[in-house]
């Protein structure tokens, strides 16, 4: 994993400071410091982080941004030991121990979802808890990470061990896959829904990235449904000239196609991988019509084409893009972002740094940034500070293990400042 504090202040110290990339570099670090502080100042007495900005909704919605914050900060290196926001994490993470629900899980269909054999999953209830679930995971699995062993000490969970936890939410969430019908092999807003959509879908398949990589289990049957059977059908391949060649829909493939959508669709092929993808076509050939499609469609704006300025969908863009073709791609994604906004990132065509360009640019001074799409403030600066961090967080170096600088180095802290002084001319006030 990248940590940009460390790449950034490399980059100064080594006086590559007048180059485009360690000015980039330290835009994107004070960013991420200025949306930390920002979403720290947000955090509700109880812990939480509400989904609209200081109005506890209560139910789901409120798990799901604070697993999305803490994800921020603890992919930021910040444990809930650490003394500037481990405060803000521990009460994050209270609130959502405390508000977890036990279900029981059992055999379904296609094969029994219960890894660990304790006859039980973990849920964040409500209206829409696969969202909240899935959300939730890759925060506990990052808490697992940082303080290894933890056992929980009150609330519904007491005496459980994280690690335990977060397994029985990924069984959870494989107890709740479809079975039958279009729907087989996703997912929708409650377990076994009876239809699916590949809006909530593919929150489930980066659960599993972040549990896997860190050593949980996902049975196999699960990835196959979603392969075998999902995955061919949300994807439009029916006419190779259409628009939406290579799209995923919501509920069918022709419904809604859209560039967040197909950024999910790519996180959940690589997901399942080659040998799990069913139908006429084979992953590589799945895998470009997705990835032509969102070319043909970047420069895509809010809430109709969701790209740019809906931070919900350059989530799932970034997450699509990054497992599929990488940050440092410079040759699939080349409507990029400089055709609207203007952007220059120093590299032709580069899809990711445009992001970068787009996020530093679009901030506001106070630190958040202003949603057109689905999000409210808070979601969207988890999601625009976590797309700055770059790569795929899973195991961050523990917050007492980051080296002390030399002597040095404190030249190249005051070329940072310099440089966050000139990116804070340049945010949108």
């Amino acid at each position: 994993m990248r940590r940009l504090v460390t790449l950034s202040l490399a980059a100064l110290i080594l006086g590559a400071v007048g180059t485009g990339w360690a000015s980039l570099n330290a835009d994107k670090q004070a960013a991420i410091d200025l949306g930390l502080a920002w979403l720290a100042g947000q955090q509700q007495a109880d812990g939480r982080w509400c989904y609209t900005p200081g109005t506890p909704s209560g139910d789901d919605d409120d798990s799901a941004t604070t697993g999305a914050v803490l994800c921020a900060f603890l992919e930021s290196g910040y444990g809930p030991s650490d003394p500037t926001y481990g405060p803000n994490v521990a009460a994050g993470l209270g609130f959502l121990l405390g508000n977890a629900a036990i279900s029981p899980v059992g055999p379904q269909p296609a094969g029994d979802p219960d890894a660990n054999g304790n006859g039980v999953g973990v849920r964040w209830w409500g209206s829409y808890e696969i969202y909240a679930t899935s959300i939730v995971v890759p925060a506990l699995v990052e808490v697992e990470a940082h303080a290894p062993g933890t056992v929980i000490g009150s609330g519904p969970l007491a005496g459980r061990t994280m690690a335990s936890v977060v397994q029985d939410a990924l069984d959870y969430l494989a107890y709740g896959q479809n079975d039958s019908g279009s729907a087989r092999g996703g997912w929708r807003y409650s377990a076994n829904y009876g239809s699916s959509d590949n809006s909530t879908s593919p929150w489930v398949a980066e659960a599993w990235l972040y549990g896997e990589a860190a050593g949980y289990t996902v049975p196999d049957f699960v990835k196959s449904e979603l392969g075998q059977y999902w995955v061919p059908y949300i994807q439009y391949m029916a006419d190779p000239a259409a628009w939406s060649y290579g799209a995923s829909g919501y509920t069918a493939p022709w419904d809604w196609c859209n560039l967040a959508k197909t950024g999910g669709l790519l996180t959940e092929m690589y997901a399942v991988g080659p040998g799990n993808i069913g139908g006429l076509y084979d992953y590589t050939t799945r895998v470009d019509a997705a990835i032509g499609f969102m070319d043909r469609c970047f420069w895509g704006t809010g809430w109709g084409n969701m790209n740019y300025e809906d931070y919900y969908a350059m989530w799932d863009i970034y997450k699509g893009l990054e497992v599929t073709i990488g940050l440092d791609d410079n040759t699939h994604i080349t409507t990029g972002a400089r055709a609207v906004w203007g952007i220059d990132s120093g590299r032709e065509n580069n899809w990711y740094e445009g992001y970068c360009e787009f996020l530093v640019t679009e901030q506001r001074l106070a630190g958040y940034w202003e949603d057109q799409g689905y999000a409210e403030a808070t979601l969207a600066t988890a999601w625009g500070t976590r797309i700055l961090q770059g790569g795929l967080p899973l195991r961050p170096p523990p917050s007492g293990a980051v080296p002390e600088l030399p002597a040095g180095a404190l030249v190249g802290l005051g070329l940072a400042c310099l440089a966050a002084l000139r990116f804070r001319s340049r945010r949108k006030r």
